[in-house]
């Protein structure tokens, strides 16, 4: 057994706890070294401070691991928050860059575009017929019928 300081009580450490409290040494310490190593848009100070904080997590796991005879265990509960507060800093961090990208791309994208210009009236685009006869827009005399396309002779009565 490996006994245990804690901030309220000295108390003994079974060792399942003991070897529990060593793997949470070293998988939260090298998650945390692998996250400040990441570029995932962390800032820097964020990334070294992870990186001393995962570092001293695996160093201590490995002692108590390797070269610890027993007597007093610093059981410490940062262990177990340091996660959530990395959880926290990095999404921080990601979405105030990701915000930042999306500022810098719309101020050099400049104002939004208008998706078409509206056209005077009358006007037909390029490779679409004029309007019909009789139909001009406002303002303007009715183009005349090119020959062989007028209404049809008597009125456009059908023969019975």
């Amino acid at each position: 057994m490996v006994s245990a300081v804690t901030s309220l009580a000295e108390s003994e450490m079974p060792d399942s706890m003991f070897l529990a409290y060593i793997g949470a040494l070293a998988v939260i310490g090298a998650l945390m070294v692998l996250v400040s190593i990441l570029p995932i848009g962390t800032r820097a100070g964020t990334r070294v401070i992870g990186l001393v904080a995962g570092a001293a997590m695996l160093a201590y796991g490995g002692y108590l691991f390797f070269l610890f005879d027993g007597g007093t265990v610093h059981v410490f509960y940062y262990v177990f928050i340091a996660p959530i507060m990395l959880i926290v800093r990095v999404v921080k961090d990601v979405k105030a860059r990701s915000a930042e990208r999306r500022a810098q791309a719309s101020a050099l994208a400049g104002p939004p575009q208008q998706a078409y210009a509206p056209q005077p009236s009358g006007y037909a685009p390029q490779g679409y017929p004029p309007p019909a006869p009789g139909y001009a827009p406002q303002g303007y005399p009715a183009p005349a019928p090119a020959p062989g396309y007028g209404p049809p002779a008597g009125g456009g009565a059908l023969p019975r």
